[in-house]
């Protein structure tokens, strides 16, 4: 049986057939081979993509979410792969051994600074990308000091 979806729903080709319901707005599934999601444009806010669950979801350059089954990779990492993910858990643990007080420096710092992120994810975003500048630089705008992460 062919359904009309919610008004604002992606569309695509193939035939839409009812899942299941999310925050009380039905979403769909194609069928006809093509495993994917049509789900309603604010259902996660203004921008998201990556993998949620067991899903790969994106917006498109229309603004509208589209989602589709993860997708196993097709051969091993590479080595540079690996060494930036080892960064990237490096820096994660550098974060998780901060005490109680220096964490909810970096979260004020982020609130201070009205940044889009959280403050795990300004510590991240400058150990691994050696911005040192732009950090000296959030510190002087807001008067709030943090020590900075050692380099990964």
């Amino acid at each position: 049986m062919v359904t009309s979806p919610p008004r604002g729903t992606i569309l695509a080709w193939g035939v839409l057939t009812p899942v299941t319901t999310l925050c009380s707005h039905p979403f769909h599934i194609w069928s006809e081979s093509t495993i994917a999601l049509a789900l309603p444009p604010h259902l996660f806010g203004m921008q998201v993509s990556g993998d949620i669950g067991p899903l790969t979801i994106y917006t498109d350059r229309h603004g509208r979410k589209v989602a589709y089954p993860k997708s196993p990779p097709k051969s091993p990492p590479t080595e540079m792969q690996l060494q930036v993910r080892g960064r990237f858990s490096q820096s994660q643990a550098a974060y998780m051994s901060l005490s109680a007080a220096d964490k909810l420096d970096w979260e004020t710092l982020v609130r201070r600074a009205n940044l889009c992120m959280t403050g795990q994810n300004l510590y991240i975003h400058v150990a691994t990308m050696l911005t040192f500048d732009f950090l000296d630089t959030l510190m002087h705008q807001t008067g709030i000091t943090v020590t900075p992460p050692d380099p990964v």
